[in-house]
């Protein structure tokens, strides 16, 4: 027993010793050495959800790249999104992406086998494509006009004479992919049932489960819905002539609940949070928006949403300051040269999105104020920096977000439903610095505190109410 005990610790301090010592593959490159043990840091600042911005702190101190793991550098610079992101290297996604359990199942957000990747994403594409989209319109309109009913029921409800948009997002959210995944859903934002991570940060457990429960719903209807959803693509064979396995489809369901779910909510939250907080903005958008549809009541047509550049210009720049994601790749055999400096094979590498996407050398002047008119021709004058390619949302390259077209779809038709039907404030009780403190960037953006609004239906604005 004693041997074992001797044995194991002097491992343990020989691997330690290693990971400080100059002959480790990193240790030229800079970072706090007390990271260097092992990943606990990285994994605790993931749970915090302020990782980013702890990321952010290192890099003004330490450099563009940054030793924050035994095995892991994190890397601030535009130059090495290709190599990290492109298809030149095709970096595998780092074990950051096992599916929780380690479960042998396959699904197109965890780590994978690329060839099954790439089969599973084919399916995934076909189901989000321009034309498949067109299937799904009715029911981004069916929830968003029974979302803004229920934001004035629940507000008229309220004791404050408020509601929490976030709560109501994160409800429609829901709703929405659960009727268009499976042409059904639990109409949360109806009933006022809790959702998901918006409103319970532990919530991977309640995600298997429910998903798990409305996949199987979804198979025994087979083909009996009135529109092709999206569950339909995945429940058709394969190019392999293979079906999904049952295990598969759950996942999948969870992926698409959380994907399409909860990210689109925090970020509706984070839009109208940045309007609020600047109501020159919201009148502005409210403006633009009024100009293109003289009845607030009318269809609001995908092409015309898409051809008004100052609406897009709010996704993007509330997108720019919030969603600071983590995406991990590990350098193949050979390693890779960024900025003159290499890498060797087996490193774990991340580019660090939020200082990008702060970094005044993408974003010029004012890299951290809210300012949307960035995004349009003529920017914020001469001297005005806005890179596109700096703006890392929905990740790039080989392993870009396949529901990204679906994403801005929903995000242009919710803020401007919602901005043509209503003038919105802040209560006299919301505490915009709390509020701020409580964002969280996990997998998703996650809002510790509600936000809590005023709502006045505008003149002309008939919204149906819905029991």
């Amino acid at each position: 027993m004693l041997y074992v005990v001797v044995f194991t610790t002097s491992s343990i301090l020989l691997s330690v010793s290693y990971r400080f010592s100059p002959f480790h593959p990193l240790a030229s490159y800079p970072g706090p050495r007390s990271w260097w043990i092992s990943d606990l840091q990285l994994v605790h600042l993931a749970m915090s959800g302020k990782r980013h911005q702890k990321l952010h702190q290192l890099h003004m101190q330490y450099g563009p790249i940054v030793r924050v793991g035994h095995n892991t550098l994190s890397i601030n610079s535009l130059s090495s999104l290709n190599p990290l992101y492109g298809p030149a290297l095709s970096m595998e996604k780092s074990d950051m992406y096992r599916l929780p359990g380690h479960r042998d199942v396959m699904s197109l957000f965890f780590k994978q086998d690329l060839d099954l990747h790439n089969e599973r994403k084919q399916i995934w594409t076909k189901g989000l494509s321009a034309s498949a989209t067109k299937n799904y319109i009715p029911f981004i309109e069916q929830r968003t006009w029974e979302l803004a009913s229920y934001i004035e029921r629940r507000q008229a409800a309220s004791k404050e004479d408020a509601t929490s948009l976030s709560e109501c997002f994160s409800h429609w959210s829901y709703d929405l992919l659960a009727l268009m995944a499976k042409g059904d859903s639990e109409r949360l934002v109806l009933t006022g049932k809790k959702g998901m991570v918006a409103i319970e940060s532990k919530a991977m457990v309640k995600y298997s489960a429910i998903s798990a429960a409305m996949m199987h719903k979804r198979i025994k209807l087979n083909n009996d819905t009135s529109i092709r959803d999206l569950s339909s693509y995945l429940l058709e064979e394969s190019l392999s002539g293979k079906s999904i396995p049952l295990p598969d489809l759950e996942v999948e369901a969870a992926t698409a609940l959380f994907g399409g779910g909860d990210t689109i909510a925090g970020i509706l939250s984070m839009v109208f949070f940045y309007l609020l907080s600047h109501p020159q903005y919201y009148k502005q958008l409210y403006d633009v928006l009024r100009a293109e549809f003289s009845d607030p009541m009318e269809h609001l047509e995908g092409s015309r949403l898409v051809g008004i550049p100052f609406l897009g210009g709010v996704i993007d720049e509330a997108l720019r300051l919030q969603a600071a994601f983590y995406f991990p790749r590990i350098v193949p055999p050979g390693g890779v040269t960024i900025d003159g400096s290499f890498i060797p094979e087996g490193t774990i590498v991340a580019v660090a999105s939020y200082s990008q996407q702060i970094d005044p050398k993408n974003f010029y002047p004012d890299p951290l104020e809210f300012r949307p008119e960035r995004w349009l021709p003529g920017g914020l004058g001469p001297d005005t920096k806005t890179d596109r390619n700096a703006l890392l949302s929905f990740s790039m390259g080989h392993h870009v977000c396949v529901g990204k077209a679906l994403a801005y779809q929903q995000l242009q038709y919710v803020i401007a439903r919602l901005v043509l039907s209503f003038d919105m404030s802040f209560p006299e009780s919301f505490d915009k610095e709390a509020f701020c403190n409580g964002i969280l960037n996990k997998r998703t953006v996650i809002l510790e505190k509600p936000l809590l609004v005023r709502v006045t239906r505008r003149p002309g604005a008939e919204i149906p109410d819905l029991k």
